[in-house]
């Protein structure tokens, strides 16, 4: 196989292409690039494990409304590029989120929330703790994607959520999560200073952040939000009917889902795809 991109936009089908439909791709740019194919195939798995990847499917999959996303195939872009095959995972659909960061943010929320009640993700969705779920608050910076996973999350099990938003994110998102149940909050400054308010209030109020992104003292629950997004790796094995690709292509925004997408391969099937790039256009 070509290659495979993951995507949260459907980019059709056709047997031909544009230079203009062509010219996202040749723009985009290269952040990251990992992989030595002459390795012994085992790869880092200290971050998410084959357990973690097993339990993030397990629980997700047991989600009403989950159905996995589509692996569909770009014929055009590959004949246009002159290679085999091109194929994209479609996340736009995931629980009807239209965001490509629909399982993270919802899965740790489901792990946090069972940790601090004293149980169990799936214990919590009979509803036999619902008074202890509701004083919990979780609470996240976002632009738009992971807090709509947040929210949604939050929704589902039936806890509070406050998110925070800066100035830049467009009234749709907002209103997104609002439809989801979260409180928005916009601040006057940028995506940082969001992080900023966001934990600060956390600290006042007793709130839990739900973030994506680690650092010193703050490891569990970002690595919680990396094994959900193993599921959507997951899937991509089992529709590639045993064809593994020669390379993935995975958005590298805050790169949860790139991380993922390198962690899970190993465990997975033995060995990684020959590359995995993160690329930001």
């Amino acid at each position: 196989m070509g290659a495979f991109l993951d995507s949260k936009k459907n980019m059709g089908t056709s047997e031909a292409m544009t230079q203009t439909e062509l010219a996202p791709f040749e723009s985009a740019r290269i952040d990251h690039f990992h992989n030595d194919p002459s390795g012994d195939g085992k790869g880092n798995t200290a971050v998410i494990s084959q357990e973690g990847a097993r339990a993030a499917w397990n629980r997700i999959t047991a989600w009403d409304g989950y159905v996995p996303t589509p692996l569909v195939r770009l014929a055009g872009l590959a004949t246009a590029l002159g290679v085999a095959d091109m194929m994209f995972k479609d996340e736009g659909g995931r629980f009807g989120l239209g965001s490509f960061k629909a399982l993270g943010g919802a899965y740790a929320v489901s792990c946090l929330l069972a940790e601090k009640v004293g149980t169990t993700p799936e214990d919590l969705m009979s509803g036999a703790y619902q008074d202890a779920v509701e004083t919990i608050t979780v609470t996240s910076a976002t632009d738009g994607n992971h807090g709509r996973s947040v929210a949604w999350g939050a929704r589902t099990y039936g806890c509070p959520c406050v998110i925070y938003i800066h100035a830049e994110v467009s009234e749709s998102r907002a209103k997104a999560m609002e439809d989801l149940g979260a409180q928005v909050i916009r601040i006057a400054g940028n995506y940082d200073e969001s992080v900023r308010q966001c934990s600060e209030d956390a600290e006042t109020h007793g709130r839990f952040v739900v973030s994506d992104t680690s650092y010193e003292g703050y490891r569990e629950v970002p690595k919680r939000v990396m094994e959900g997004y193993t599921v959507m790796v997951t899937e991509l094995i089992e529709q590639s009917a045993g064809v593994l690709p020669t390379h993935v292509f995975v958005q590298g925004g805050g790169r949860r889902p790139s991380r993922s997408g390198a962690r899970r391969f190993p465990p997975a099937v033995g060995r990684r795809p020959a590359a995995l790039r993160s690329c930001r256009a």
